[in-house]
């Protein structure tokens, strides 16, 4: 007999969407439900390997910001503030060890289940490989076999426990690959399942049909926290600052992806239009100096860029029963473009 609560699968990129920040609403979610008995976690000791490869790779990649910023930190470097210190010698391997630790710490809370991948046959794999069947596709993507075995693996095991799996994957690849399989139901984002699931259908429409009622000051305030924000630019020293070009424009319905009795987290998604300012040190218009281990002289540049993106709001509100009175939003806060967005200068 199935255990209780719906089994969930997470690929990695659901980890990596989230910035491998297990304090998400939306993870933080995922272990309140399992606390509950709503669901349980389900994952495969090949995601569970790629999640911890794609962080390494993740922060050496970040951590080449750094180390450009340090190259011209010479005054920074005199400092003997302990704080300006610390900036300037992180550990990438610390910094590793501590999201894997982190991540480990995850699957124990949620007493995740993994499935041991290692026993399946390659002859399937092989055959969608050369059949260019999802994951793999019209090009020669030899990078997907991991997921092709990942999909295989699920497929064995909802059949082993005779129950539906729901599969979480921004990756349409892979959601491609789990759908000829009807025992994996698959999803673009863990909280459209969640809202789908978990609250009952009155509650989650009273919610909706309030947030919706108030989507203009959730546009307001996500546009405000957009614009009050410095990002950085990416491959320069400098900074972006970001005006909206026209108003948020809402994608989908508001999905409920944690609630109470008199309280609920709902994600909204937008798309908006904007333009990126940026002002930077041109590097290739400098000169390197031996003395300084730096580059100098250096041209400084502004360049405007039109741009678009998805748009990602919490909104944490309170509310007793079904009145529409004491319906409030408590928080808004925006979660994509975070707060690590950086913008690429034209050249």
């Amino acid at each position: 007999m199935a255990s209780k609560g719906h089994p969930i699968f997470l690929d990695t990129q659901v980890f990596e969407a989230e910035s491998f920040n297990f304090r998400t609403a939306t993870l933080a979610s995922i272990e309140k439900q399992v606390e509950r008995g709503t669901v349980r976690l389900i994952l495969t000791d090949i995601t569970v390997r790629e999640v911890k490869a794609r962080m390494e790779k993740t922060v050496l990649a970040q951590l080449e910001g750094l180390k450009k910023f340090k190259r011209n930190a010479r005054v920074l470097r005199s400092s003997t503030l302990c704080e300006v210190k610390a900036a300037l010698h992180l550990d990438e391997k610390n910094v590793i060890s501590d999201l894997r630790q982190q991540f480990e710490e995850f699957i124990k809370r949620t007493n995740a289940e993994i499935i041991d991948t290692s026993a399946l046959p390659a002859g399937p794999v092989f055959e969608k490989y050369f059949k260019r069947e999802p994951p793999f596709g019209a090009a020669d993507k030899k990078s997907e076999f991991p997921d092709a075995f990942v999909v295989n693996g699920l497929v064995e095991w909802a059949k082993k426990n005779a129950e539906n799996l729901y599969v979480i994957s921004g990756d349409k690849p892979f959601r491609s690959a789990c759908q000829p399989h009807k025992m994996l139901r698959e999803y673009a984002t863990l909280s459209k399942l969640l809202d789908q699931i978990i609250f009952a259908d009155s509650v989650a429409d009273f919610i909706r049909g309030q947030i919706l009622d108030r989507i203009e000051d959730i546009k307001e305030d996500a546009t405000q926290e957009f614009e009050d924000r410095i990002y950085n630019v990416y491959d320069e020293d400098g900074d972006v600052e970001m005006s909206i070009q026209s108003p948020l424009e809402l994608e989908g319905q508001p999905e409920i992806i944690e609630a109470d009795d008199d309280s609920a987290i709902v994600e909204v998604h937008f798309m908006g239009k904007f333009d990126a300012h940026l002002s930077y040190d041109d590097s290739s218009t400098g000169m390197y100096d031996n003395e300084t281990k730096s580059v100098i002289f250096m041209e400084h540049k502004h360049e405007t860029q039109r741009m678009e993106e998805e748009f990602i709001v919490e909104v944490k509100v309170q509310f007793a029963g079904f009145d529409r009175d004491s319906f409030k939003i408590e928080e808004t806060s925006l979660v994509e473009p975070d707060d690590a967005y950086s913008v690429s200068t034209s050249g």
